[in-house]
């Protein structure tokens, strides 16, 4: 076998490789898109980026994956302070809990909800008027969220677009 049939050879094992990587990445994405719900996590600032959870994850793991995607580090109380709020199209703000307590104390009429996953969270009718796609279709479903870590740098007497969840 000369140089150019190695050489060949190399050629179509390469094609069969992006082929397979191709592939790959098409599953991986549709999967993406079937088991999670996917959120464009904007800033004050208007910086933004896609958080992904699993649909079946419990609605604080939001918080976690927005910490990790944001780089919150643990160490620094930063967390602490951050909300993630949905914006109704009315402007009516959504402020999306950080902490969930079962408690059902009968004596004193008080219940608060187990902690819901995120589909239960989404799926809630009171919170159907804050989820909205914000691609239209044929685009796969992206919900708008956002961040507010406590810092807005937006002067709002100045500007015309307010950051979305400040007024």
């Amino acid at each position: 076998m000369d140089f150019f049939d190695r050489f060949s050879q190399s050629l179509s094992h390469h094609d069969a490789s992006t082929d397979l990587y191709n592939n790959k990445k098409e599953i991986y994405t549709n999967n993406l898109f079937q088991n999670n719900y996917i959120f464009e996590t904007t800033k004050c600032c208007g910086y933004d980026e896609w958080v992904t959870v699993y649909k079946d994850d419990k609605v604080t793991t939001l918080y976690k994956n927005i910490e990790k995607a944001f780089q919150y580090l643990s160490c620094f109380k930063e967390q602490d302070k951050i909300q993630i709020i949905a914006r109704a199209l009315d402007g009516e703000l959504l402020v999306i809990p950080k902490v969930w307590i079962e408690n059902n104390d009968e004596e004193i009429g008080e219940y608060q909800q187990k902690e819901p996953t995120i589909r239960e969270f989404l799926n809630n009718p009171t919170n159907h008027k804050f989820f909205k796609p914000v691609y239209p279709i044929p685009a796969k479903v992206v919900y708008k969220i956002w961040l507010d870590d406590g810092i807005c740098h937006h002067d709002h007497s100045k500007i015309n677009t307010p950051c979305g969840i400040h007024p």
